[in-house]
């Protein structure tokens, strides 16, 4: 796979400090959705696409061997990819726009061709990239992750419409949304009934049991791509019209294939203010399920009996909300992030994250961090700099300075997704928006347990 190009710039960077090589195609004139492929080193392969490539489009994952990327690695470096300008232009309308990015050294290089046909190192590796994703053994992911209708296929969202908990359930044939929504103590599901008007946008209309129209949703969607999350920031509003009411939508990531579901829990007290929410798995009667549905409850309860120990009644109303978010749930684990929000009188409400990770197999237990890792690899120093990182990179856009590393030395609440890892640190309420960091896989590759729980996910 070695092709000719001037071997100048190999001399900085070798083919074993490549973790990650992706190639995005963003289609052209006249052709459908493109598709992105993400190799990485340890044999982890990703496919995203709406273009029928190569007979398929949705979400799929597949492995290879990890000589192969290395090869791929190599054959980067020899055509002198990161010597390439950041963008090259042309006046081909029939070829979309392709980025290729390459993750060394915990750094990322991107460079886009947009339709210019004489690059040849760009040209030599999307080809490469290409002629070893056709030799992958690819299976469809069972959970669909992106909005987008050819990549969506069942998805599940929990959030809050004008005060009370719901529970969205979306299903989508091309164009088409259908699916159902129910309030937590209610009487019932709505049926939905919708469209996907763009990537960037869905419409969804609700009918009662007599098929009576009773409301409608316009939606936002906003996908995050590093973690494959999809947020649905909504205004609601009645048939017979007057002022729109907002939602967010959380997506809930499950991809049970055993019967399993999930099922939210509901403790109101509105007399103190207290609105909690958490997830029960149901469907199954192991001694790992019921071990998770206790240790979640449990913490439910911690968290209110805590507020009640406080509670005071003030002028603006104290307040306890407890909300979900499912980062994963498989058939073999399951982790599950809690976002805490308590008001008792004074400038802003207390507010705190707290996660449980649990192992589904056999008795069931939960998942410690460094079972992820390989023993003394210091991955602690690792999730530190990826964090700081990121965290740094916020503070420059908010014109802020950058954050003492010592305030990420530690990581005592996380969670874990298909992706990565996501950390909690405990910071000041003027920065908490920034106390949450995901730390991507690919960050972490020579330091990840290939028994672990993380290395297993990669790979199914």
């Amino acid at each position: 796979m070695i092709l000719a190009g001037n071997l100048g710039f190999a001399q900085t960077i070798g083919a074993g400090e490549i973790t990650l090589i992706e190639l995005r195609d963003e289609g052209g004139f006249g052709v459908d959705k493109g598709f992105e492929i993400s190799l990485e080193r340890g044999g982890v392969a990703t496919f995203h696409g709406g273009q029928n490539f190569y007979g398929r489009k949705g979400n799929y994952r597949g492995a290879f061997d990890e000589k192969q990327f290395l090869e791929l690695a190599q054959l980067v470096i020899i055509n002198n990819f990161f010597a390439l300008k950041n963008r090259y232009e042309g006046n081909t309308m029939d070829v979309g726009t392709r980025t290729i990015t390459v993750v060394y050294r915990d750094k990322r290089k991107s460079v886009v061709n947009w339709g210019a046909k004489d690059v040849k190192g760009f040209l030599a590796i999307e080809k490469a990239i290409k002629q070893l994703e056709v030799k992958i053994k690819w299976r469809a992911e069972a959970n669909q992750t992106s909005a987008s209708k050819e990549n969506a296929a069942s998805q599940f969202f929990t959030g809050k419409l004008a005060g009370r908990m719901i529970e969205i359930r979306l299903q989508f044939d091309g164009d088409a949304a259908t699916g159902e929504y129910r309030y937590y103590g209610g009487k019932g599901a709505l049926q939905l009934k919708g469209k996907l008007q763009s990537d960037k946008n869905l419409t969804l209309e609700e009918f009662d049991p007599s098929n009576k129209k009773t409301g409608a949703f316009d939606c936002d969607i906003e996908f995050d791509e590093e973690e494959a999350d999809t947020t649905l920031s909504c205004s609601w509003q009645s048939p017979k019209g007057g002022e729109t009411v907002t939602t967010f939508l959380k997506q809930q990531h499950v991809e049970f294939t055993n019967n399993l579901q999930i099922a939210t829990k509901i403790i109101s007290e509105k007399r103190l203010g207290i609105d909690a929410a958490y997830p029960q798995i149901t469907g199954g009667t192991s001694a790992a399920i019921a071990g998770f549905n206790a240790r979640v409850a449990a913490l439910a309860a911690k968290g209110i009996r805590d507020y009640k120990r406080n509670y005071k009644p003030t002028p603006d109303r104290s307040s306890y909300d407890l909300e979900y978010k499912i980062l994963l749930a498989t058939d073999d684990f399951i982790s599950v992030e809690f976002s805490e929000s308590a008001f008792a009188g004074g400038a802003y409400p207390n507010e705190a994250y707290y996660t449980v990770n649990f192992d589904l197999r056999d008795s069931g237990r939960e998942l410690n961090l460094s079972e992820l890792f390989k023993p003394k690899s210091n991955f602690h120093t690792a999730i530190a700099k990826s964090s700081l990182a990121s965290i740094n990179k916020a503070m420059k856009n908010n014109e802020a300075e950058d954050l003492p590393a010592d305030m990420v030395s530690s990581v005592e609440k996380w969670a874990i997704t298909r992706r990565g890892i996501v950390v909690y640190y405990e910071f000041p309420h003027v920065i908490f928006a920034l106390s949450r960091v995901f730390v991507p896989f690919s960050a972490l590759e020579e330091k990840l347990n290939s028994n672990g729980a993380a290395m297993s996910l990669r790979k199914n």
